[in-house]
């Protein structure tokens, strides 16, 4: 199993969060592919950071729609 540090899961989510916040509504195409990359990851490494990063990545998806 891969241990990734908390600093790097941060900087993992801080990309697709930066990505849908920039697109806006045009990241509508490819909605589903980054909720099931967050959902691997919510179930892979389960840490607070993580379903933290992942609601806000989630959160700007949402409000860019």
């Amino acid at each position: 199993m891969l241990i990734i540090g908390e600093v790097q899961i941060q900087k993992i989510y801080s990309i697709p969060k930066n990505v849908v916040r920039k697109l806006g509504s045009g990241i509508e195409p490819l909605a589903n592919q980054v909720m099931t990359v967050l959902l691997t990851l919510i179930q892979s490494i389960k840490t607070s950071t993580v379903l933290e990063d992942a609601f806000l990545v989630v959160g700007a998806m949402a409000a860019g729609a």
